[in-house]
């Protein structure tokens, strides 16, 4: 499968492909239903032989009880959003394993790519970052403007300068992140995660630089890439020992020298099918003979 030529690397064939779901395609609307209501005016006439009474009530009116409208989606690639504003990932339920679309929010700050920032959470997905990029932070809301992913609007897409790859969320394009080396954990912020690229579903991943969630311990249950701690990843829970649950955490290891003693009963076996890769993924702890 070509790339264009600013994508980062990638690598395909990953065993136990069952990453966090954190990768998707085209864009998806996602608009709440906001509720409003209205109270009216009410008359009355009261007619008693020859004199005829008026008589008239008024009811106070009140117009929406939510001063905002619905949120308008738009593509993230056009970035068609009115002057001010631009197109970002949306949770309704702000919860990030639930991105679901791309809505227009106001900018509100002139801090650049690359610069410490915070972030409002995901069910108002506004945050202090200039007009070309979105803060993606961890728990606390503090992380580092990252920029847009690049594309054409039903065309190709998504790439990012070289060094660096789309992270997606859910459903919605995201935001360009620093490829890194898992054992080394060499990120300057946040930590090094296997995660999928926006190419999952055909079997790519990538190792990226992102903010720590939930530092879940060996055989933990995990759902997003970074619900494990720095230098585990969360794979198919049928492969790791101990683990009771769909997905969970579990050690990455050197297979040049294996050591999976935080996990008893595991051993170090590579990541990816033989043949495939780039040559430089970690081994993974997982039952013998998976």
């Amino acid at each position: 499968m070509a790339f264009p030529p600013a994508c980062s690397r990638r690598g395909r064939g990953l065993r136990w492909l069952a990453l966090a779901p954190l990768v998707a395609g085209a864009c998806a609307s996602a608009s709440p239903d906001i509720d409003g209501g209205v109270t009216t005016q009410a008359s009355g006439t009261t007619t008693t032989g020859e004199s005829t009474e008026s008589s008239t009530t008024e009811v106070s009116t009140e117009t929406g009880t939510d001063p905002e409208p619905p949120p308008v989606t738009c593509d993230i690639y056009e970035q068609d959003c009115l002057p001010g504003e631009k197109c970002v990932p949306y949770s309704p339920s702000a919860d990030p394993a639930e991105l679901s679309g791309h809505i227009c929010v106001p900018v509100l700050g002139d801090t650049p790519v690359g610069e410490p920032c915070s972030f409002d959470g995901w069910a108002t997905p506004t945050d202090d970052c200039d007009a070309d990029g979105l803060c993606l932070a961890g728990p606390d809301g503090a992380g580092i403007c990252q920029a847009f992913c690049a594309g054409e609007p039903g065309g190709d897409g998504p790439w990012c300068d070289p060094g660096s790859s789309c992270y997606g969320f859910g459903s919605a394009i995201g935001v360009c992140t620093l490829s890194c080396d898992p054992l080394l954990q060499d990120c300057q912020d946040g930590a090094c995660y296997l995660t999928g690229s926006l190419d999952y579903q055909a079997g790519y991943y990538d190792f990226q630089c992102l903010p720590v969630f939930d530092p879940g311990a060996p055989a933990g249950p995990c759902e997003l890439a970074n619900d494990c701690a720095p230098g585990s990843v969360c794979l198919e829970g049928a492969v790791i020992p101990g683990c009771a649950s769909a997905r969970c955490c579990t050690p990455l290891c050197d297979l040049a020298e294996p050591n999976c003693a935080a996990l008893p009963n595991s051993e170090c076996q590579p990541s990816v099918e033989e043949g495939q890769g780039w040559g430089l993924e970690p081994g993974v702890c997982v039952i013998p003979g998976s």
